[in-house]
């Protein structure tokens, strides 16, 4: 699929999904266009949201974990493949306060 930017080809999504009884697979390749990499200090963020069964509990992934990786932690992360279960996936953060955040 082609996403575009004022009026420009910026990158390419290609979506597979594998179904079986155990499991579900999704994988995205991305490939950005010269114009878009060129000169760019950061590629733009890609998301997606899927619902899937409740009875689906386990996750794996490539990226950075194992844990959370907000800026403030990413440098403690490792790229590669994890995997957790659904419930460990969730980081109970402190709601925010107000003066700045100073806790």
């Amino acid at each position: 699929e082609s996403h575009r930017g004022l009026g420009v080809e910026r990158f390419r999504t290609g979506t597979n999904f594998k179904f079986t009884a155990e499991k579900v697979t999704v994988e995205v390749k991305v490939q950005a266009a010269k114009s878009t990499v060129q000169g760019a200090l950061s590629l733009p963020r890609i998301g997606m949201q899927l619902l899937l069964p409740g009875d689906l509990d386990q996750v794996e992934y490539l990226g950075c974990g194992p844990h959370e990786c907000y800026p403030d932690r990413k440098a403690s992360g490792r790229v590669g493949l994890h995997s957790a279960q659904v419930d460990e996936m969730h980081t109970p953060y402190i709601k925010p306060s107000e003066s700045g955040g100073r806790a």
